[in-house]
């Protein structure tokens, strides 16, 4: 097989030779037929010679490319860790963590889930500046109810005062703290012992943590009711009084 310089010049003598028969031709008309099929041909013949070149690299260009598969063979790991951190930062879209944002040093914060009145999970969130609840799967607490947004709040931490706050993303169907449904996008303190839900569903989430973090205030207006009901169930009270004092405590 010719070099491919060498099979660059036969082909422009054969052009050559080609318009020279072109030239004796008797009419004008051949002649010009014949001039530009000869100039088609070794057109022909110079994109062949090209491709012929192009497809049989020299042994740099071999190494080279071996090289380059061996280079990337070698990278695929990173690559592919680095695809993974980039699918877990993708849960928190959306989510801009305030400057004041920090791991809560000291407090070992966590989470009891209920279903049903029934404790079906318990989680210890303490390790990170804030954990996001939502149902993508690369959500740190995986909500599985379809009225759940795929990034639906967040339980961020004040590194300084290590206070916590729950913050809804926007969901469609609504965070819930204590039974009052938040303001969207609104960082609102949650203590240790607050419940808190997401859409529709049935399940409770109730902070968990030190003690001496849960509030000092006293019982709530509701469990205020339950307690009074409870106190004149056991000691059998008549109806009226037992009315009279749910109201008391109201």
């Amino acid at each position: 097989m010719l070099p491919p310089a060498n099979r660059d010049a036969a082909a422009k003598s054969r052009a050559a030779a080609a318009a020279g028969v072109a030239a004796a031709s008797v009419t004008p008309g051949q002649r010009e037929r014949a001039i530009q099929e000869a100039a088609l041909a070794a057109l022909k013949a110079r994109e062949a010679a090209a491709a012929a070149t192009a497809a049989a690299p020299g042994p740099a260009a071999a190494d080279t490319a071996g090289g380059d598969q061996a280079q990337q063979i070698v990278a695929d790991p990173a690559v592919e860790a680095a695809s993974n951190g980039q699918a877990a930062a993708a849960g928190a879209a959306g989510y801009e963590p305030p400057e004041w944002s920090g791991v809560p040093e000291g407090v070992s914060y966590g989470i009891e889930v209920l279903k049903n009145g029934t404790l079906v999970e318990s989680k210890d969130l303490a390790t990170q500046p804030f954990y996001t609840f939502g149902r993508s799967p690369t959500a740190d607490i995986l909500l599985e109810h379809p009225s759940a947004s795929r990034l639906h709040a967040v339980l961020q931490y004040d590194g300084s005062s290590r206070e916590a706050f729950l913050f809804d993303c926007g969901s469609t169907h609504g965070t819930y703290l204590n039974k009052d449904r938040l303001k969207p996008r609104v960082h609102a303190p949650v203590r240790v012992g607050d419940t808190f839900g997401f859409g529709q569903s049935s399940r409770m989430y109730v902070l968990t943590g030190p003690q001496e973090l849960m509030p000092q205030e006293g019982l709530s207006k509701q469990q205020k009711k339950q307690l009074a009901m409870l106190e004149a169930a056991q000691v059998g009270l008549p109806w009226l009084y037992l009315v009279s004092s749910i109201l008391r405590s109201i």
